[in-house]
Formats: C-alpha cells, sequence, structure tokens
C-alpha cells in the first residue's frame, strides 16, 4: 500500500536506488489525480474505516491537502509578473545541501562545515546553478565562456570579499581563550606522550 501511495506521489520510485535523491518524474496536476484515486480507492476506504494506521494515513492526506497540491503564486517583480509553483516538500533544498556538505568534506577533510558554511560568500551556492545551461547563458551574457566574462569582474570587489571571509575563518571559538590561558602549554604538551592527557588542571580547563 505505502508503495502505491510512493508511485502516486512520485516521491521516489519503489525500485529506485537513488533514495532521497529521486526528483521523481510527474507535473504537479498528473500527482493530484493519482494521489485522488488512491485516496478514494474502496480498499483504501474499506482499510482506513477498520484500521488505526491506515485511518492516520487518510488523515494526514486530508489535512495536507492544499499544500501537496497548491495552486501556483502569481508573483509581480521588477523583471515583470512570474508564475511560482509551491514545492510539495523540501527534498531539493535537502538534496542541494547534502551535496554542498560532501564537496566541502571532500575539499577540506572537515567532518564540520558550520564555519565554512557561516563565513561563505552570500552568493556561492549560486555557483550550482552552472549546471543548467539556460542560467549558464544568462551568466555569460554573450560571452564566449566563463574566463571571459569573469575578466569583466572588478579585481578590488573580489579581493574585499575574500579579505573578509578570511577573517572570518580565522577568528577563534571562544572556549578556546581558557585553553591558550594555561600556563605553559606548549611544554605541557611535549612532555605528556600523545596517549596520555595533560595535568589535571589542564583537563579541567579543557573539560570546561
Amino acid at each position: 500500500m505505502f508503495d502505491r501511495l510512493r508511485e502516486a506521489m512520485r516521491i521516489a520510485q519503489p525500485d529506485s536506488h537513488q533514495g532521497l535523491n529521486d526528483a521523481g518524474d510527474a507535473d504537479i496536476s498528473t500527482i493530484k489525480a493519482r494521489v485522488t484515486q488512491f485516496r478514494h480507492s474502496q480498499d483504501v476506504e474499506a482499510l482506513s474505516a477498520t484500521n488505526l494506521a491506515y485511518r492516520n494515513m487518510v488523515k494526514q492526506i486530508d489535512k495536507y491537502w492544499t499544500r501537496l497540491f497548491a495552486d501556483p503564486l502569481e508573483v509581480t517583480t521588477e523583471a515583470g509578473a512570474l508564475t511560482l509553483q509551491p514545492q510539495r516538500t523540501n527534498n531539493m533544498l535537502e538534496q542541494f545541501f547534502r551535496d554542498l556538505k560532501r564537496n566541502g568534506r571532500k575539499r577540506t577533510g572537515n567532518q564540520s562545515l558550520t564555519k565554512t558554511l557561516k563565513s561563505m560568500v552570500a552568493a556561492t551556492p549560486l555557483v550550482k546553478n552552472l549546471d543548467h545551461p539556460e542560467y549558464l547563458q544568462i551568466l555569460l551574457n554573450g560571452r564566449a565562456n566563463l574566463a571571459e566574462r569573469f575578466s569583466e569582474i572588478d579585481i578590488v570587489q573580489v579581493r574585499n570579499a575574500f579579505a573578509e571571509t578570511q577573517e572570518e575563518t580565522q577568528r577563534y571559538p571562544r572556549r578556546m581563550a581558557k585553553v591558550f590561558r594555561i600556563p605553559h602549554l606548549p611544554k605541557q604538551l611535549n612532555k605528556n606522550p600523545p596517549n596520555q592527557s595533560l595535568n589535571s588542571k589542564s583537563n579541567q580547563t579543557l573539560r570546561s
């Protein structure tokens, strides 16, 4: 039954090996028609009348129906009117974030990327749009390639942006100040083998 619902919503195919990275393959109107047929099918109605799990499933579908299949939004911008289709889930953003973290860990070797993400230049994630030919053509603005387009960028602005980022990434966490105040810390580290801890005072400071 779950596979039937998943197939109707095209969240992911039952035989797909892409997991949460499965983007589906149908438009909203087609999905809505399939889910409507599933929701009001005789077997689903019968099971929801006698089984609590199925009753809760139907309740969730009904509760979020208008959000699952919201009509497109008409938005007025400086460039003119735009039509936006609300996303049923945040899968697209989650896929993007997972890809961003995976690439960052491969590049830096760090498990935690909190500092990197906080200090990242605001428009950096837009680089992912270069995978789309239409976006790339807009960005090139008639130029032959990215190198030619980049040659028009003001180098002073680029250097200033990187300088601000560098300053942010070189800041130490506040709690590291306690470690820096430990008397003769380098000597203590040299005296103790790698598998042994520092003296009790140093350990207490590090733990705090």
